[in-house]
């Protein structure tokens, strides 16, 4: 057994050691990461981690003195220093600038994560929140994808759109939103309706889908059962979609569906009565789906800004 009277020295030693690499990491790393990039450095720091880790359970045992395979690790390597103390600085930076803390090494925080997250609440809210609470907060959700297009423009858009192809009676009104937000993570949504009907008959809908927030374009939706009317609708998503410059397709809204329901690698799930396809192959994220629960047809269509179903580099 090695007595603590002689261990001790080394220990000090190796803290001091390591804490003057850390000090040395923090004042090269303003230098190389901007340089090189965040995530360059986090992959980088990530690698250097795992080495010392792995370097710290073999050279002890290699080395005729533990104490030598330990002092390799941190000083000679310095694997163990830069890819935790990296690490540190780095995902700290990242949170710093998705969230816009200011302050975060406050010395009066005491827990650096938990005054993240507090910050994080304060950017983005907490739990369900009103159509107000969001507008206060003024920015984009962040689980959702975004087009520039406003509400505003969208609704204009349709207003023009729609008597082109065959409706004349319409009515605008919103329907739903939902808001909610949990730690980095947050949901604004609102639901405008817009009923179409011709001789008084209904025969579908469109519904638009925007950020609570700020009224940026989330998506577009188009729903009906009546077939023909259906494909009408469509088009007129189509030709609202290539107005904005979303959409690159030539083919037309009747097309694109039967694409998106009766090719194999474009449908996601299917049963007996019901039939669902996806792409983002035009450039909007395209979801079709085909229903018959009761034996009547229903057929609907979204298109989404890119960030909605799937992740945007």
């Amino acid at each position: 057994m090695i007595p603590f009277v002689r261990i001790c020295p080394k220990n000090q030693l190796l803290i001091t050691i390591n804490f003057m690499i850390q000090l040395l990491i923090d004042l090269l790393s303003a230098g190389f990461v901007d340089k090189i990039g965040y995530k360059a450095s986090v992959t980088i720091a990530h690698i250097c981690s795992a080495i010392g880790l792995f370097a710290l359970t073999i050279l002890p045992e290699v080395t005729e003195d533990p104490f030598t395979g330990i002092l390799i690790v941190v000083i000679i390597w310095l694997v163990f220093s830069v890819g935790g103390n990296l690490l540190f600085l780095i995902t700290h930076a990242i949170r710093e600038s998705i969230y816009g803390i200011e302050n975060i090494f406050d010395s009066s925080s005491g827990d650096l994560w938990s005054s993240a997250d507090s910050n994080a609440v304060e950017v983005l809210g907490e739990g369900e929140l009103s159509d107000e609470d969001v507008r206060a907060i003024g920015t984009n959700c962040t689980n959702y994808g975004h087009y520039d297009a406003q509400l505003a423009d969208v609704t204009a858009a349709l207003d023009r759109l729609l008597p082109q192809y065959g409706f004349s009676e319409w009515s605008m009104e919103d329907t739903y939103s939902y808001n909610y937000a949990s730690d980095d993570m947050s949901w604004y949504n609102t639901d405008q309706a817009c009923y179409l009907s011709r001789d008084g008959e209904y025969v579908g809908s469109i519904t638009i889908y925007a950020d609570t927030a700020t009224d940026d374009l989330h998506g577009i939706g188009a729903y009906s059962s009546d077939e023909e009317a259906f494909y009408q609708i469509v088009d007129v998503l189509e030709a609202t979609f290539q107005e904005f410059g979303y959409l690159d397709t030539d083919l037309s809204g009747q097309e694109v569906y039967q694409e998106l329901i009766n090719t194999e690698d474009m449908i996601v799930s299917k049963t007996d009565d019901s039939v669902n396809g996806f792409t983002t192959a035009y450039g909007p994220e395209i979801f079709a789906s085909k229903e018959s629960p009761s034996g009547d047809d229903f057929y609907s269509i979204q298109m989404y800004a890119p960030g909605y179903y799937t992740s945007v580099e």
